[in-house]
Parts: C-alpha cells; sequence; structure tokens
C-alpha cells in the first residue's frame, strides 16, 4: 500500500537524520518535497497501515519484536518509526535513542 510505502521512506529518512524523530512534521513536509505528494496525503496513509497493523498484531507479537522499548501501548506514527529507527541502530551497531521520549 502506499502507507506502507511512506512508512517505510519515512523510516529510512529518519534513520539517516535522527533529528527527524523528534519533528515527524519536518520528517513528513522533507517526504512530500521528495516524493512530490501532499503531507496529509502522506501522514493519512501512514497512520492508516499503522492501525492496520495494530488490529493485525497481538500485542505480543510486538513486544517479541521490539524488546523491552516497546511497552505495549497503541502504535503511533511517531513511535513506530522510532521503534523502528531503534531497531535498526542496534541492528548496526549505533548507539540506541531514548524511547521515552517517544512514547
Amino acid at each position: 500500500s502506499k502507507g506502507t510505502f511512506y512508512l517505510k521512506r519515512a523510516i529510512i529518512v529518519a534513520y539517516t537524520d535522527q533529528y527527524l524523530l523528534y519533528d515527524n512534521k519536518l520528517l513528513i513536509e522533507l517526504i512530500s518535497k521528495e516524493l512530490k505528494v501532499k503531507q496529509k496525503t502522506i501522514r493519512s496513509s501512514i497512520e492508516n497501515s499503522i492501525s492496520y497493523m495494530n488490529e493485525l498484531n497481538s500485542i505480543e507479537s510486538l513486544k517479541e519484536f521490539f524488546g523491552d522499548d516497546y511497552e505495549g501501548e497503541k502504535l503511533s506514527v511517531k513511535v513506530f518509526i522510532a521503534l523502528c529507527v531503534n531497531y535498526l541502530n542496534i541492528a548496526t551497531g549505533k548507539n540506541q535513542i531514548n524511547m521515552y521520549h517517544f512514547i
């Protein structure tokens, strides 16, 4: 889906510039300019994808995947992107981010 495509792009951009984790609006704006798609469309599509994912996946499976960083709350766009970036940081040997800033 488009939402998954936009979400993947958001994770990659946020991983590259982790300051964007703190400024979700700027992150969406950058993707909007890059892809020439309205910000509202991108945000809405990502929110729909995450909502669908929340319906399909159990909290236990998300906790198992993300480990101690995920505390079982309903995922938002900002928290999901931060969890993914943190997961990539761990996998590549970079410093973990402080998830308490996002939850």
